[in-house]
């Protein structure tokens, strides 16, 4: 019997995009009739504090995240299960970039709402346009504080628990991206986890991911992998797959990733098919 579904956000649960309503009709009637019949939500995302209430009022149900990869879980309104960067190692990274890469904007994480985010020193001055680009992406948007001043102030004092390298907007990108993120592998392996998805490379705490956070999470609620439906669409999205048998990949994903997992899925309200006839997946083995 399936107890929880843990979905990825950006790309899966936010997919197809409703940039005013935030979550497709479809999922969001299916997960508030699993919640509703005793199931839980957790989602597993990049993204800080800041989307849990939205989400929680579109479910009308209290929803478990797990925010920044991983780096921490919210649960009943108290963060649990929290590991922070090493400042001087984000600070060593970020020189290093600022100095020899062409890096569109750096981000910051703290375990609150908001981000800190710098443009590069050559299009410092989108600044302005980075911000109404925020405020337009409605639903989605984060409060962020934008600017060279607080962000170095941050880096050095403040509580990280999540550093993102945006490299651009173009589908081009991904392969420079990916690129980049194996050179960062290549050097920072020991200090941090690394993960690329599209046009970002995202460092967490060494040891943390969505996979290991969410399966702490069940073992510490005696919830069963079997009992776990996971989905996803990125490279971050991989280790929960790493864990648990039942995993599902969309298919907007990149094309390399599709065979990542065991089923498909157009949108996480496929998911309630599966439900419905546990045929289809009861034969599920962990394939990455």
């Amino acid at each position: 019997m399936i107890k929880l579904i843990a979905s990825d956000l950006d790309g899966t649960l936010f997919y197809p995009k409703r940039r005013i309503r935030g979550v497709c009709s479809s999922n969001v009637k299916f997960l508030s009739k699993f919640a509703h019949n005793g199931g839980e939500i957790l989602l597993a995302s990049g993204r800080s504090t800041y989307i849990v209430e939205k989400l929680e009022k579109k479910f009308n149900s209290k929803v478990t995240f797990i925010g920044c990869n991983g780096a921490y879980i919210l649960k009943d309104n108290k963060i649990i299960n929290a590991h922070k960067l090493d400042n001087d190692k984000v600070l060593e990274v970020f020189s290093k970039t600022y100095r020899t890469m062409r890096v569109l904007n750096w981000i910051i994480f703290d375990d609150g709402k908001k981000m800190y985010t710098l443009p590069d020193k050559f299009l410092v001055s989108i600044g302005p346009i980075i911000k109404l680009i925020n405020k337009f992406r409605g639903f989605y948007a984060e409060p962020m504080n934008l600017g060279l001043e607080s962000f170095i102030k941050f880096l050095s004092d403040g509580t990280i628990y999540k550093f993102m390298i945006m490299m651009g907007f173009s589908k081009s990108v991904s392969k420079l991206t990916n690129e980049a993120s194996i050179y960062f592998k290549n050097n920072y392996s020991s200090d941090f986890e690394i993960a690329w998805s599209d046009n970002v490379i995202e460092f967490t705490a060494k040891g943390v991911d969505k996979g290991r956070a969410l399966l702490k999470y069940c073992q510490d609620n005696n919830i069963s992998v079997n009992d776990v439906f996971v989905i996803g669409d990125s490279g971050n999205d991989l280790t929960m797959f790493k864990y648990f048998p039942h995993s599902f990949i969309m298919s907007s994903a990149d094309k390399s990733l599709l065979s990542k997992a065991n089923h498909i899925v157009d949108r996480v309200s496929d998911l309630e098919k599966y439900l419905l006839d546990p045929s289809f997946y009861m034969k599920d083995k962990i394939i990455v």
